[in-house]
C-alpha cells in the first residue's frame, strides 16, 4: 500500500468532528456478500469521507454525501444503512488514524476519537467488518 492515500485521509480527518457514519453493504441475488463494502464518515458540512479496504489496500475519497447505487436488474445490490454503534462516535473529535496491512491480503484501519471511542474497519478474505468501542456517556 502506498502511504499517500492514508496521509491525505489523515490530514483531512484528524481534528475534525465525526457527524455521521453510514455503511454500504453489497449483496448479490438477495444474498448478503459483504456487510460493509465502504463507509461514509461525515466530517463537515457536505464533507464526507468514503473509504474502504480491498485486497490489503486502503482507499478513500472525499464526497458531498453517501452515494446510492440504483439496482440495474443484474442482481447486484448496494444498500446504505446507519452503522451499528454510530451514536458512540457521532459528535466526537477525530484524534488519530492508523492503518495496518494484515497479510496475506487484509488490513485494519483504526480511527481514535475523543473520550476513548474507537472505530475499527477490518478486511480479511474479501470480507469487511466495522467495530465501534466506547461509551455514549463519555464526554464528546
Amino acid at each position: 500500500m502506498t502511504t499517500a492515500p492514508l496521509e491525505q485521509f489523515r490530514r483531512a480527518l484528524v481534528g475534525a468532528t465525526c457527524k455521521a457514519l453510514v455503511g454500504q453493504a453489497y449483496g448479490y441475488h438477495g444474498r448478503l456478500v459483504d456487510p460493509i463494502q465502504v463507509v461514509y464518515l461525515q466530517f463537515g458540512h457536505e464533507r464526507w469521507a468514503r473509504f474502504g479496504i480491498d485486497g490489503g489496500d486502503f482507499h478513500w475519497r472525499e464526497t458531498t454525501g453517501p452515494e446510492p447505487i440504483e439496482a440495474d436488474g443484474s442482481g447486484h445490490a448496494y444498500v446504505l444503512f446507519e452503522v451499528d454503534g454510530a451514536g458512540v462516535v457521532d459528535g466526537r473529535r477525530i484524534e488519530r488514524v492508523a492503518f495496518t496491512f494484515e497479510p496475506p491480503d487484509g488490513g485494519r484501519l483504526t480511527i481514535e476519537l475523543a473520550g476513548g471511542a474507537v472505530l475499527v474497519m477490518v478486511n480479511a478474505d474479501d470480507y469487511t467488518r466495522v467495530e465501534i468501542a466506547g461509551s455514549r456517556g463519555q464526554s464528546r
